[in-house]
C-alpha cells in the first residue's frame, strides 16, 4: 500500500480528485468521495502548528493541575463537565494544554477517547470562533469518520459557506456529542481570553447550550478544558453556568507556591544544561542555582528570559567564580526592557518598524511579507515611486541579532515571544507616554493604526506599478490581481487597509487622502487589482460585483471621504450595484452608523428595496448591528417592510440569532407573525437555526 500526501485536484470534467504521492515517487489518482470533500472543508488552518509552537513540559511539572482535587474530580466524572483553569500570564497554561493533548492526560479509563483542541491567539488566524469550530469538527471527523453523516446534509445545502456559519457548525458538533455511539470526547480550548470578545461570549454560551440540552437526557461523552487568564469578564460569563451543569474552576493564581516548586525543577534542569555547556564546577553551579531560586516573582516566562541572560553572562566571563547574576531581571517586563535596550542606536528605527508591524498586523506576517512591509515604509519615508525588495534571509538574521528572544520565527512567520510582549510595547491609554529611552509603552493604538494604514496604502499604490515595470523588463505579462505570482502582502493590504485607516487621518493628511481617492477610482486597473481581494473578505462565495465609488466607500466608515467625493463629483444615492445594493444598504450591512446617518441626511431612501436582504434595515439586522438598527428605526424605517430572502427584519435577525436586535425589533412593535421569506415567519427561522434564547424571547412576546 502506498503512503504519502494527498493533494486536491480537479479533472477535465470538473470532478474532485485526490492525487496521492507514493513512496516511489509515482502518483495515484482517485475521485474524492462526498464525505472526503465535506471533511476537507473544515481544514481551514494548521491548528496542529498552533499547538506545537509551545514547548513540551518538563517532567515533574504541571502537577499543580494534574494532582489537584478539582482536576481529578473532573477527570473521573461520569457526566459531561467543564474544567476552567485560570492562571496569571507566564505560568505555563499553554504548555499544560499541549501536554493534556499530546499525552492523553485527561482520560481516566481505557475506552477510546477522541481528543480535539484549539489554541487561541490574539491574531485573526487564531482569535476567530468560526476557525476554531472548523478545527474541532475536522479533528472529530478525522478520528470518527462515521460522524460525517451529521455534517453532510448541511454541507450539501450550504456548500463552502458552512464554515462561516457558527451556529450551524455548533449544531453539528452537538449532534456528534449526543450520538450514543460516539466515544468520550475531550476538548481542550487554550487561551480563551485571547479569543475576540464577541466570539468568546458566543462560545461560552454554546458550551452552556450543549450541557443544558444533555443534562436532561442520558449522560453523554463531552468533557471540556478551558484555560485563560483570571479575567473578570470570563468569570462573569461562566458564572451563570454553575447552576445549570457541572462546572469546576481551578484557580492557578491561588497555586503560586506549587507553581514555584515546579519552576524550581525546571531551574535545576536548565542549570545542569548550562553547567555542561560552559563546563561549570558543581560549586559554581550550585551558587548560580541558589541565586535564581532567591527570585520572588518566578514564572516560566521569566525563567525562559532569565536563562538567556545567564548564558550571556557565562559567555562573557572567563572566570566562572566571577559570574554574578544578582543583576538578573526581576520581572518579565524588566527582561523585555533589557533585551530591547541592547539594540544599537543605528538599528533602533528598523527595530521599531519591525515591532510595530508585528504588534499591529491582523495576522502574523511571513519574513517575505515583513520585507515588503518595510520596503513600503521606506518608500513612504523617502517619497520613492517604486519598491525594492529586501532580502528575507538577511532580514531574518537582522531581526534575530537585534531583538533576541523578543521575536521568534516559526514556519517563516514572525511572532512576539508572548502576549505579554505586546502588552509591554503598547500603552494602555494615549495618556500613558513612554519614558525617554525606554521601550515600555512606546507605541499607542492610534499611532500603530495610522502607521500601518500609511504603509498599506503606499504598497497598494506602488506594487502594481512595480509589477508592470518588471513585466516590461522581462517581456512577460502579469495579472494585476496577483494570481500568477501570489503577493501575500498585497493581499494583506487589500484586505486590511480600510480597517487600519481612520477617517480623521484623511482630514489631516492631504497626501494620504489623494492616494486613497486613487485607490477608490473604480475605473482604474489599480482598483481592479485590490478590490477583488477585499471582496473575498466580504463574500468569498459570490462573484465580484460591478460597483460605483459610493458603494465601495460605504463599505468602510469614512464619512469625510464620502463628503469629499460628493463635493467633487455628486453621485446618485439611489444607484444600485450589480447585487442590487445601494450605498445605504452597504453602510447598514457593514455596521457604519456615521455613514448611514450622513447618507440619510443627504436624502437616501431609507426603505429602498434591493439586494439579498431587501432593504437597509434587514441588512443591518442580518449582521447584528444594533446601533444601525436603532438609528434606522429612529429615522423612520418601515420595521415590517417585506422583501429580500428573509422577508422582514425580525425574521432575518431571528435566523442569525442576534438576540439584542430581535429584542429591539420586538420592543418597537415588529409584527411577530409576519409571513414571507425563507422560513415563513420569525419563530420558524429561530427554531430552524437552533437559537433557543431567541425562540424563548419570541414566545414570550407572542403571548
Amino acid at each position: 500500500m502506498s503512503t504519502g500526501r494527498f493533494y486536491p485536484a480537479v479533472n477535465a470534467t470538473g470532478q474532485s480528485l485526490v492525487i496521492q504521492g507514493d513512496v516511489h515517487g509515482g502518483i495515484q489518482v482517485a475521485e474524492l468521495t462526498k464525505e472526503q470533500r465535506c471533511h476537507q472543508l473544515f481544514k481551514t488552518v494548521s491548528y496542529e502548528t498552533f499547538k506545537d509552537r509551545n514547548p513540551p513540559r518538563v517532567e515533574g511539572t504541571c502537577r499543580w493541575v494534574l494532582e489537584h482535587d478539582h482536576f481529578r474530580d473532573w477527570r473521573s466524572s461520569t457526566h459531561d463537565a467543564l474544567l476552567w483553569i485560570s492562571a496569571d500570564p507566564g505560568c505555563g497554561k499553554s504548555v499544560l494544554s499541549k501536554s493534556l493533548v499530546d499525552h492523553n492526560l485527561c482520560s481516566s479509563g481505557d475506552q477510546t477517547t477522541i481528543y480535539c483542541y484549539f489554541f487561541f491567539k490574539d491574531n485573526e488566524e487564531q482569535d476567530n470562533l468560526a476557525i476554531a469550530l472548523c478545527a474541532l469538527l475536522h479533528q472529530l471527523f478525522t478520528q470518527q469518520p462515521s460522524l460525517l453523516r451529521y455534517a453532510l446534509p448541511s454541507w450539501e445545502k450550504n456548500g463552502d459557506k458552512l464554515r462561516q456559519e457558527n451556529r450551524e457548525m455548533w449544531r453539528i458538533f452537538r449532534q456528534c456529542v449526543e450520538d450514543r455511539a460516539t466515544p468520550p470526547i475531550l476538548c481542550v480550548l487554550d487561551a480563551l481570553d485571547e479569543c475576540r470578545d464577541e466570539d468568546r461570549r458566543q462560545l461560552i454560551d454554546m458550551l452552556c447550550e450543549v450541557q443544558y440540552s444533555v443534562d436532561h437526557a442520558a449522560p453523554s461523552s463531552l468533557k471540556v478544558v478551558v484555560t485563560s487568564r483570571p479575567y473578570d469578564n470570563v468569570q462573569r460569563w461562566f458564572g451563570p453556568t454553575t447552576t445549570r451543569w457541572p462546572h469546576i474552576r481551578l484557580r492557578g493564581e491561588d497555586e503560586n507556591d506549587q507553581i514555584h516548586k515546579e519552576i524550581n525543577l525546571v531551574i535545576d534542569q536548565r542549570m545542569r544544561d548550562v553547567a555542561k555547556e560552559f563546563r561549570l564546577s558543581d560549586l559554581d553551579l550550585n551558587r548560580l542555582r541558589r541565586q535564581l531560586l532567591y527570585m520572588q516573582h518566578r514564572t516560566y516566562l521569566w525563567l525562559h528570559l532569565a536563562m538567556e541572560e545567564v548564558r550571556r553572562l557565562c559567555r562573557d566571563s572567563i572566570y566562572a567564580d566571577e559570574i554574578e547574576i544578582e543583576s538578573l531581571p526581576k520581572s518579565v517586563e524588566d527582561a523585555y526592557e533589557r533585551i530591547l535596550s541592547r539594540i544599537e542606536d543605528r538599528q533602533k528605527e528598523l527595530a521599531r518598524r519591525v515591532l510595530l508591524i508585528i504588534v499591529g498586523t491582523r495576522r502574523p506576517l511571513s519574513l517575505d511579507e515583513m520585507a515588503k512591509a518595510l520596503d513600503a515604509a521606506r518608500a513612504h519615508q523617502c517619497r520613492s515611486s517604486c519598491l525594492v525588495q529586501i532580502d528575507a534571509v538577511r532580514l531574518k538574521m537582522q531581526i534575530r541579532e537585534q531583538c533576541g528572544l523578543f521575536v521568534f520565527v516559526n514556519h517563516s512567520q514572525l511572532f512576539l515571544i508572548h502576549q505579554t510582549a505586546k502588552e509591554f510595547l503598547v500603552a494602555r491609554s494615549p495618556s500613558l507616554q513612554a519614558m525617554p529611552g525606554l521601550w515600555r509603552s512606546s507605541f499607542d493604538e492610534d499611532m500603530i493604526e495610522k502607521t500601518l494604514a500609511t504603509w498599506c496604502v503606499t504598497y497598494l499604490s506602488l506594487a502594481p506599478r512595480c509589477w508592470e515595470a518588471s513585466s516590461t523588463q522581462n517581456h512577460s505579462t502579469r495579472n494585476l490581481s496577483g494570481t500568477e505570482e501570489r503577493d501575500r502582502f498585497f493581499e494583506y493590504c487589500a484586505e486590511h487597509w480600510t480597517s487600519h485607516l481612520r477617517d480623521d487621518d484623511l482630514r489631516e493628511d492631504e497626501e494620504m487622502k489623494s492616494k486613497v481617492l486613487s485607490l477608490y477610482d473604480t475605473r482604474t486597473d489599480l482598483f481592479h487589482a485590490w478590490f477583488p481581494i477585499t471582496w473575498r473578505t466580504v463574500d468569498p462565495y459570490a462573484k465580484v460585483p460591478v460597483v460605483q465609488i459610493q458603494h465601495v466607500v460605504s463599505m468602510s466608515n469614512f464619512v469625510f471621504l464620502m463628503e469629499t467625493i460628493s463635493q467633487r463629483n455628486p453621485f446618485d444615492l439611489t444607484a444600485q450595484d450589480s447585487t442590487g445594493r445601494t450605498a445605504l444598504h452597504w453602510a447598514a450591512e457593514r455596521g457604519h452608523p456615521a455613514v448611514v446617518g450622513w447618507l440619510l441626511e443627504k436624502g437616501a431612501d431609507i426603505n429602498a428595496q434591493g439586494g439579498f436582504y431587501g432593504n437597509a434595515l434587514q441588512a443591518a439586522s442580518a449582521s447584528g448591528h444594533e446601533k444601525v438598527v436603532q438609528l434606522l428605526l429612529e429615522k423612520g424605517a418601515d420595521i415590517n417592510a417585506q422583501g429580500g430572502n428573509y422577508g422582514n427584519a425580525l425574521q432575518v435577525a431571528s435566523s442569525y440569532g442576534h438576540e439584542k436586535v430581535v429584542h429591539l425589533l420586538l420592543e418597537k412593535r415588529a409584527d411577530i407573525n409576519a409571513q414571507g421569506g425563507r422560513y415563513g415567519y420569525a419563530l420558524q427561522a429561530a427554531s430552524a437555526e437552533g437559537h433557543e434564547k431567541v425562540v424563548q424571547m419570541l414566545r414570550k412576546f407572542r403571548t
